[in-house]
């Protein structure tokens, strides 16, 4: 189970391209900067461009990548 903490903490992780700052200011790559951006980019832009390797990109677009329209 995880907790909104720890989903937070991972969207952080993805945000500083596979690295984590340590309570020490050491920092530590712990994935792969080009996954991490990979994550962050529609895996297949023809199909949908909402998720980038399972990661949900934007939910404020259409899955060709326009917006949606306001209510």
């Amino acid at each position: 189970m995880a907790t909104c903490r720890d989903a937070a903490r991972f969207g952080q992780l993805i945000v500083n391209g596979g690295r984590w700052l340590a309570a020490d200011g050491s920092l530590y790559t712990l994935v792969p900067p080009d996954f991490a951006a990979a994550m962050s980019q529609a895996a297949f832009p023809a199909a949908n461009r909402q998720y980038g390797l399972l990661a949900w990109l934007h939910p404020g677009q259409k899955p060709d990548g326009s917006p949606r329209a306001r209510p």
